[in-house]
């Protein structure tokens, strides 16, 4: 796991404010993928990421499937 710097948590705290907003991948077990926009995401600390999940939707059970994201 990396440690994000300054530059990063600047750069994905104010992504969706500066219309770049995070993507987030995930797959099944299976390995079949599923992409989509996280315009929550946000920098938790120095090596984690957060954001709001509303749907609880198909990143959810992909994630209780297979963790790697």
């Amino acid at each position: 796991m990396i440690e994000l710097t300054e530059e990063m948590a600047q750069a994905i705290n104010n992504a969706l404010e500066d219309g770049t907003p995070c993507l987030m991948g995930t797959a099944t077990k299976d390995g079949v993928p599923d992409i989509s926009y996280r315009g929550s995401v946000m920098v938790f600390d120095k090596e984690h990421l957060a954001y709001w999940e509303r749907a609880m939707n198909i990143a959810i059970e992909n994630l209780k499937e297979n963790p790697n994201i």
